[in-house]
C-alpha cells in the first residue's frame, strides 16, 4: 500500500500519464480503492465548461480545445474510430467498411456520447458524472462505479481507465462481417445495407456498448454469437 502511495505522490504531477497508468496497474480491489479515495482531493470546477472558467482543467491539452465538452467529444469520436474494421483486403468488405465509416461520420462519430451538453445522446448526467454500467453479463455495477471527468484535471485523466464494452465482442462482429462479405462474393450480390446496419449498430452504439470501469471490463470470452 504504501510502495503504491510513495509511487503515486512522487510521478503523479512529473507524468500525466502516470495516474492512468498506475491505476491499470493495480491489481486488488483494496488498493483501488485507496487511489480512488486519494483522487477526490482535486482543485474542481465541475460547472466551469471554458477554458479561461478552469485553465487547470486543460493543462497539456491541445490548445485548439475551447471547453471542456469540446475535448470529451473529441476523445470519444477517436475510440470510435478505433473500433472500424482494419487491414480488409477483398472488395466487398472494403465495400462494407467504407459503408461503416461512412455512416459512422454521418453521426459525428457518436462523439456526443461524452458530451454533457447533449441531453439526447449524452451517456453522462448534466454534470458529466457517468456511472459504470457493469460487466457484459450483468445489469448492472455492483461496486457502483463512477466519475466525472468533467471534474478536475485529475478525474479528466483517470478517464482513461473507462471503455466501452462489447456485448457481442468485436472479434465475432469483424468474423461476421468478413463472412457476410464472402457470401456476397460467392453469390455475386451487392452489399446488403439492412446488414451493414447491424453491424454499424453493434460496432458503434450503445445498443451493443456498454460504458464500464476497468474493473468491470471482462477480457474473458462473452460467448454472444
Amino acid at each position: 500500500m504504501f510502495n503504491i502511495f510513495d509511487k503515486f505522490v512522487e510521478t503523479f504531477y512529473e507524468d500525466n500519464d502516470a495516474l492512468a497508468t498506475l491505476t491499470n496497474e493495480v491489481s486488488s480491489p483494496k488498493k483501488r480503492k485507496f487511489l480512488e479515495n486519494f483522487i477526490p482531493i482535486c482543485q474542481e470546477n465541475i460547472s466551469a465548461e471554458k477554458r479561461e472558467e478552469d485553465p487547470r482543467w486543460f493543462e497539456d491539452l491541445n490548445k485548439r480545445f475551447k471547453t471542456k465538452s469540446q475535448y470529451m467529444k473529441s476523445i470519444c469520436g477517436q475510440r470510435m474510430r478505433n473500433y472500424l474494421p482494419k487491414d480488409f483486403e477483398k472488395e466487398k468488405e472494403i465495400e462494407i467498411k467504407d459503408k461503416l465509416k461512412e455512416m459512422l461520420k454521418g453521426n459525428n462519430h457518436n462523439e456526443s456520447y461524452f458530451d454533457r451538453t447533449d441531453e439526447q445522446k449524452c451517456i453522462c448526467d448534466s454534470s458529466g458524472l457517468f456511472t459504470c454500467q457493469g460487466p457484459f453479463d450483468k445489469q448492472t455495477c455492483g461496486s457502483e462505479h463512477s466519475i466525472n471527468p468533467y471534474r478536475c484535471k485529475e478525474h479528466r485523466i483517470m478517464f482513461r481507465s473507462w471503455n466501452f464494452d462489447h456485448k457481442k465482442e468485436r472479434s465475432v462482429i469483424i468474423s461476421n462481417i468478413i463472412n457476410a462479405a464472402e457470401n456476397m462474393e460467392n453469390n455475386n450480390t451487392k452489399v446488403n445495407d439492412t446488414e451493414v446496419l447491424q453491424f454499424y449498430e453493434e460496432l458503434f452504439t450503445m445498443k451493443n456498448l456498454k460504458f464500464v470501469y476497468i474493473v468491470c471490463h471482462e477480457l474473458t470470452k462473452h460467448n454472444i454469437p
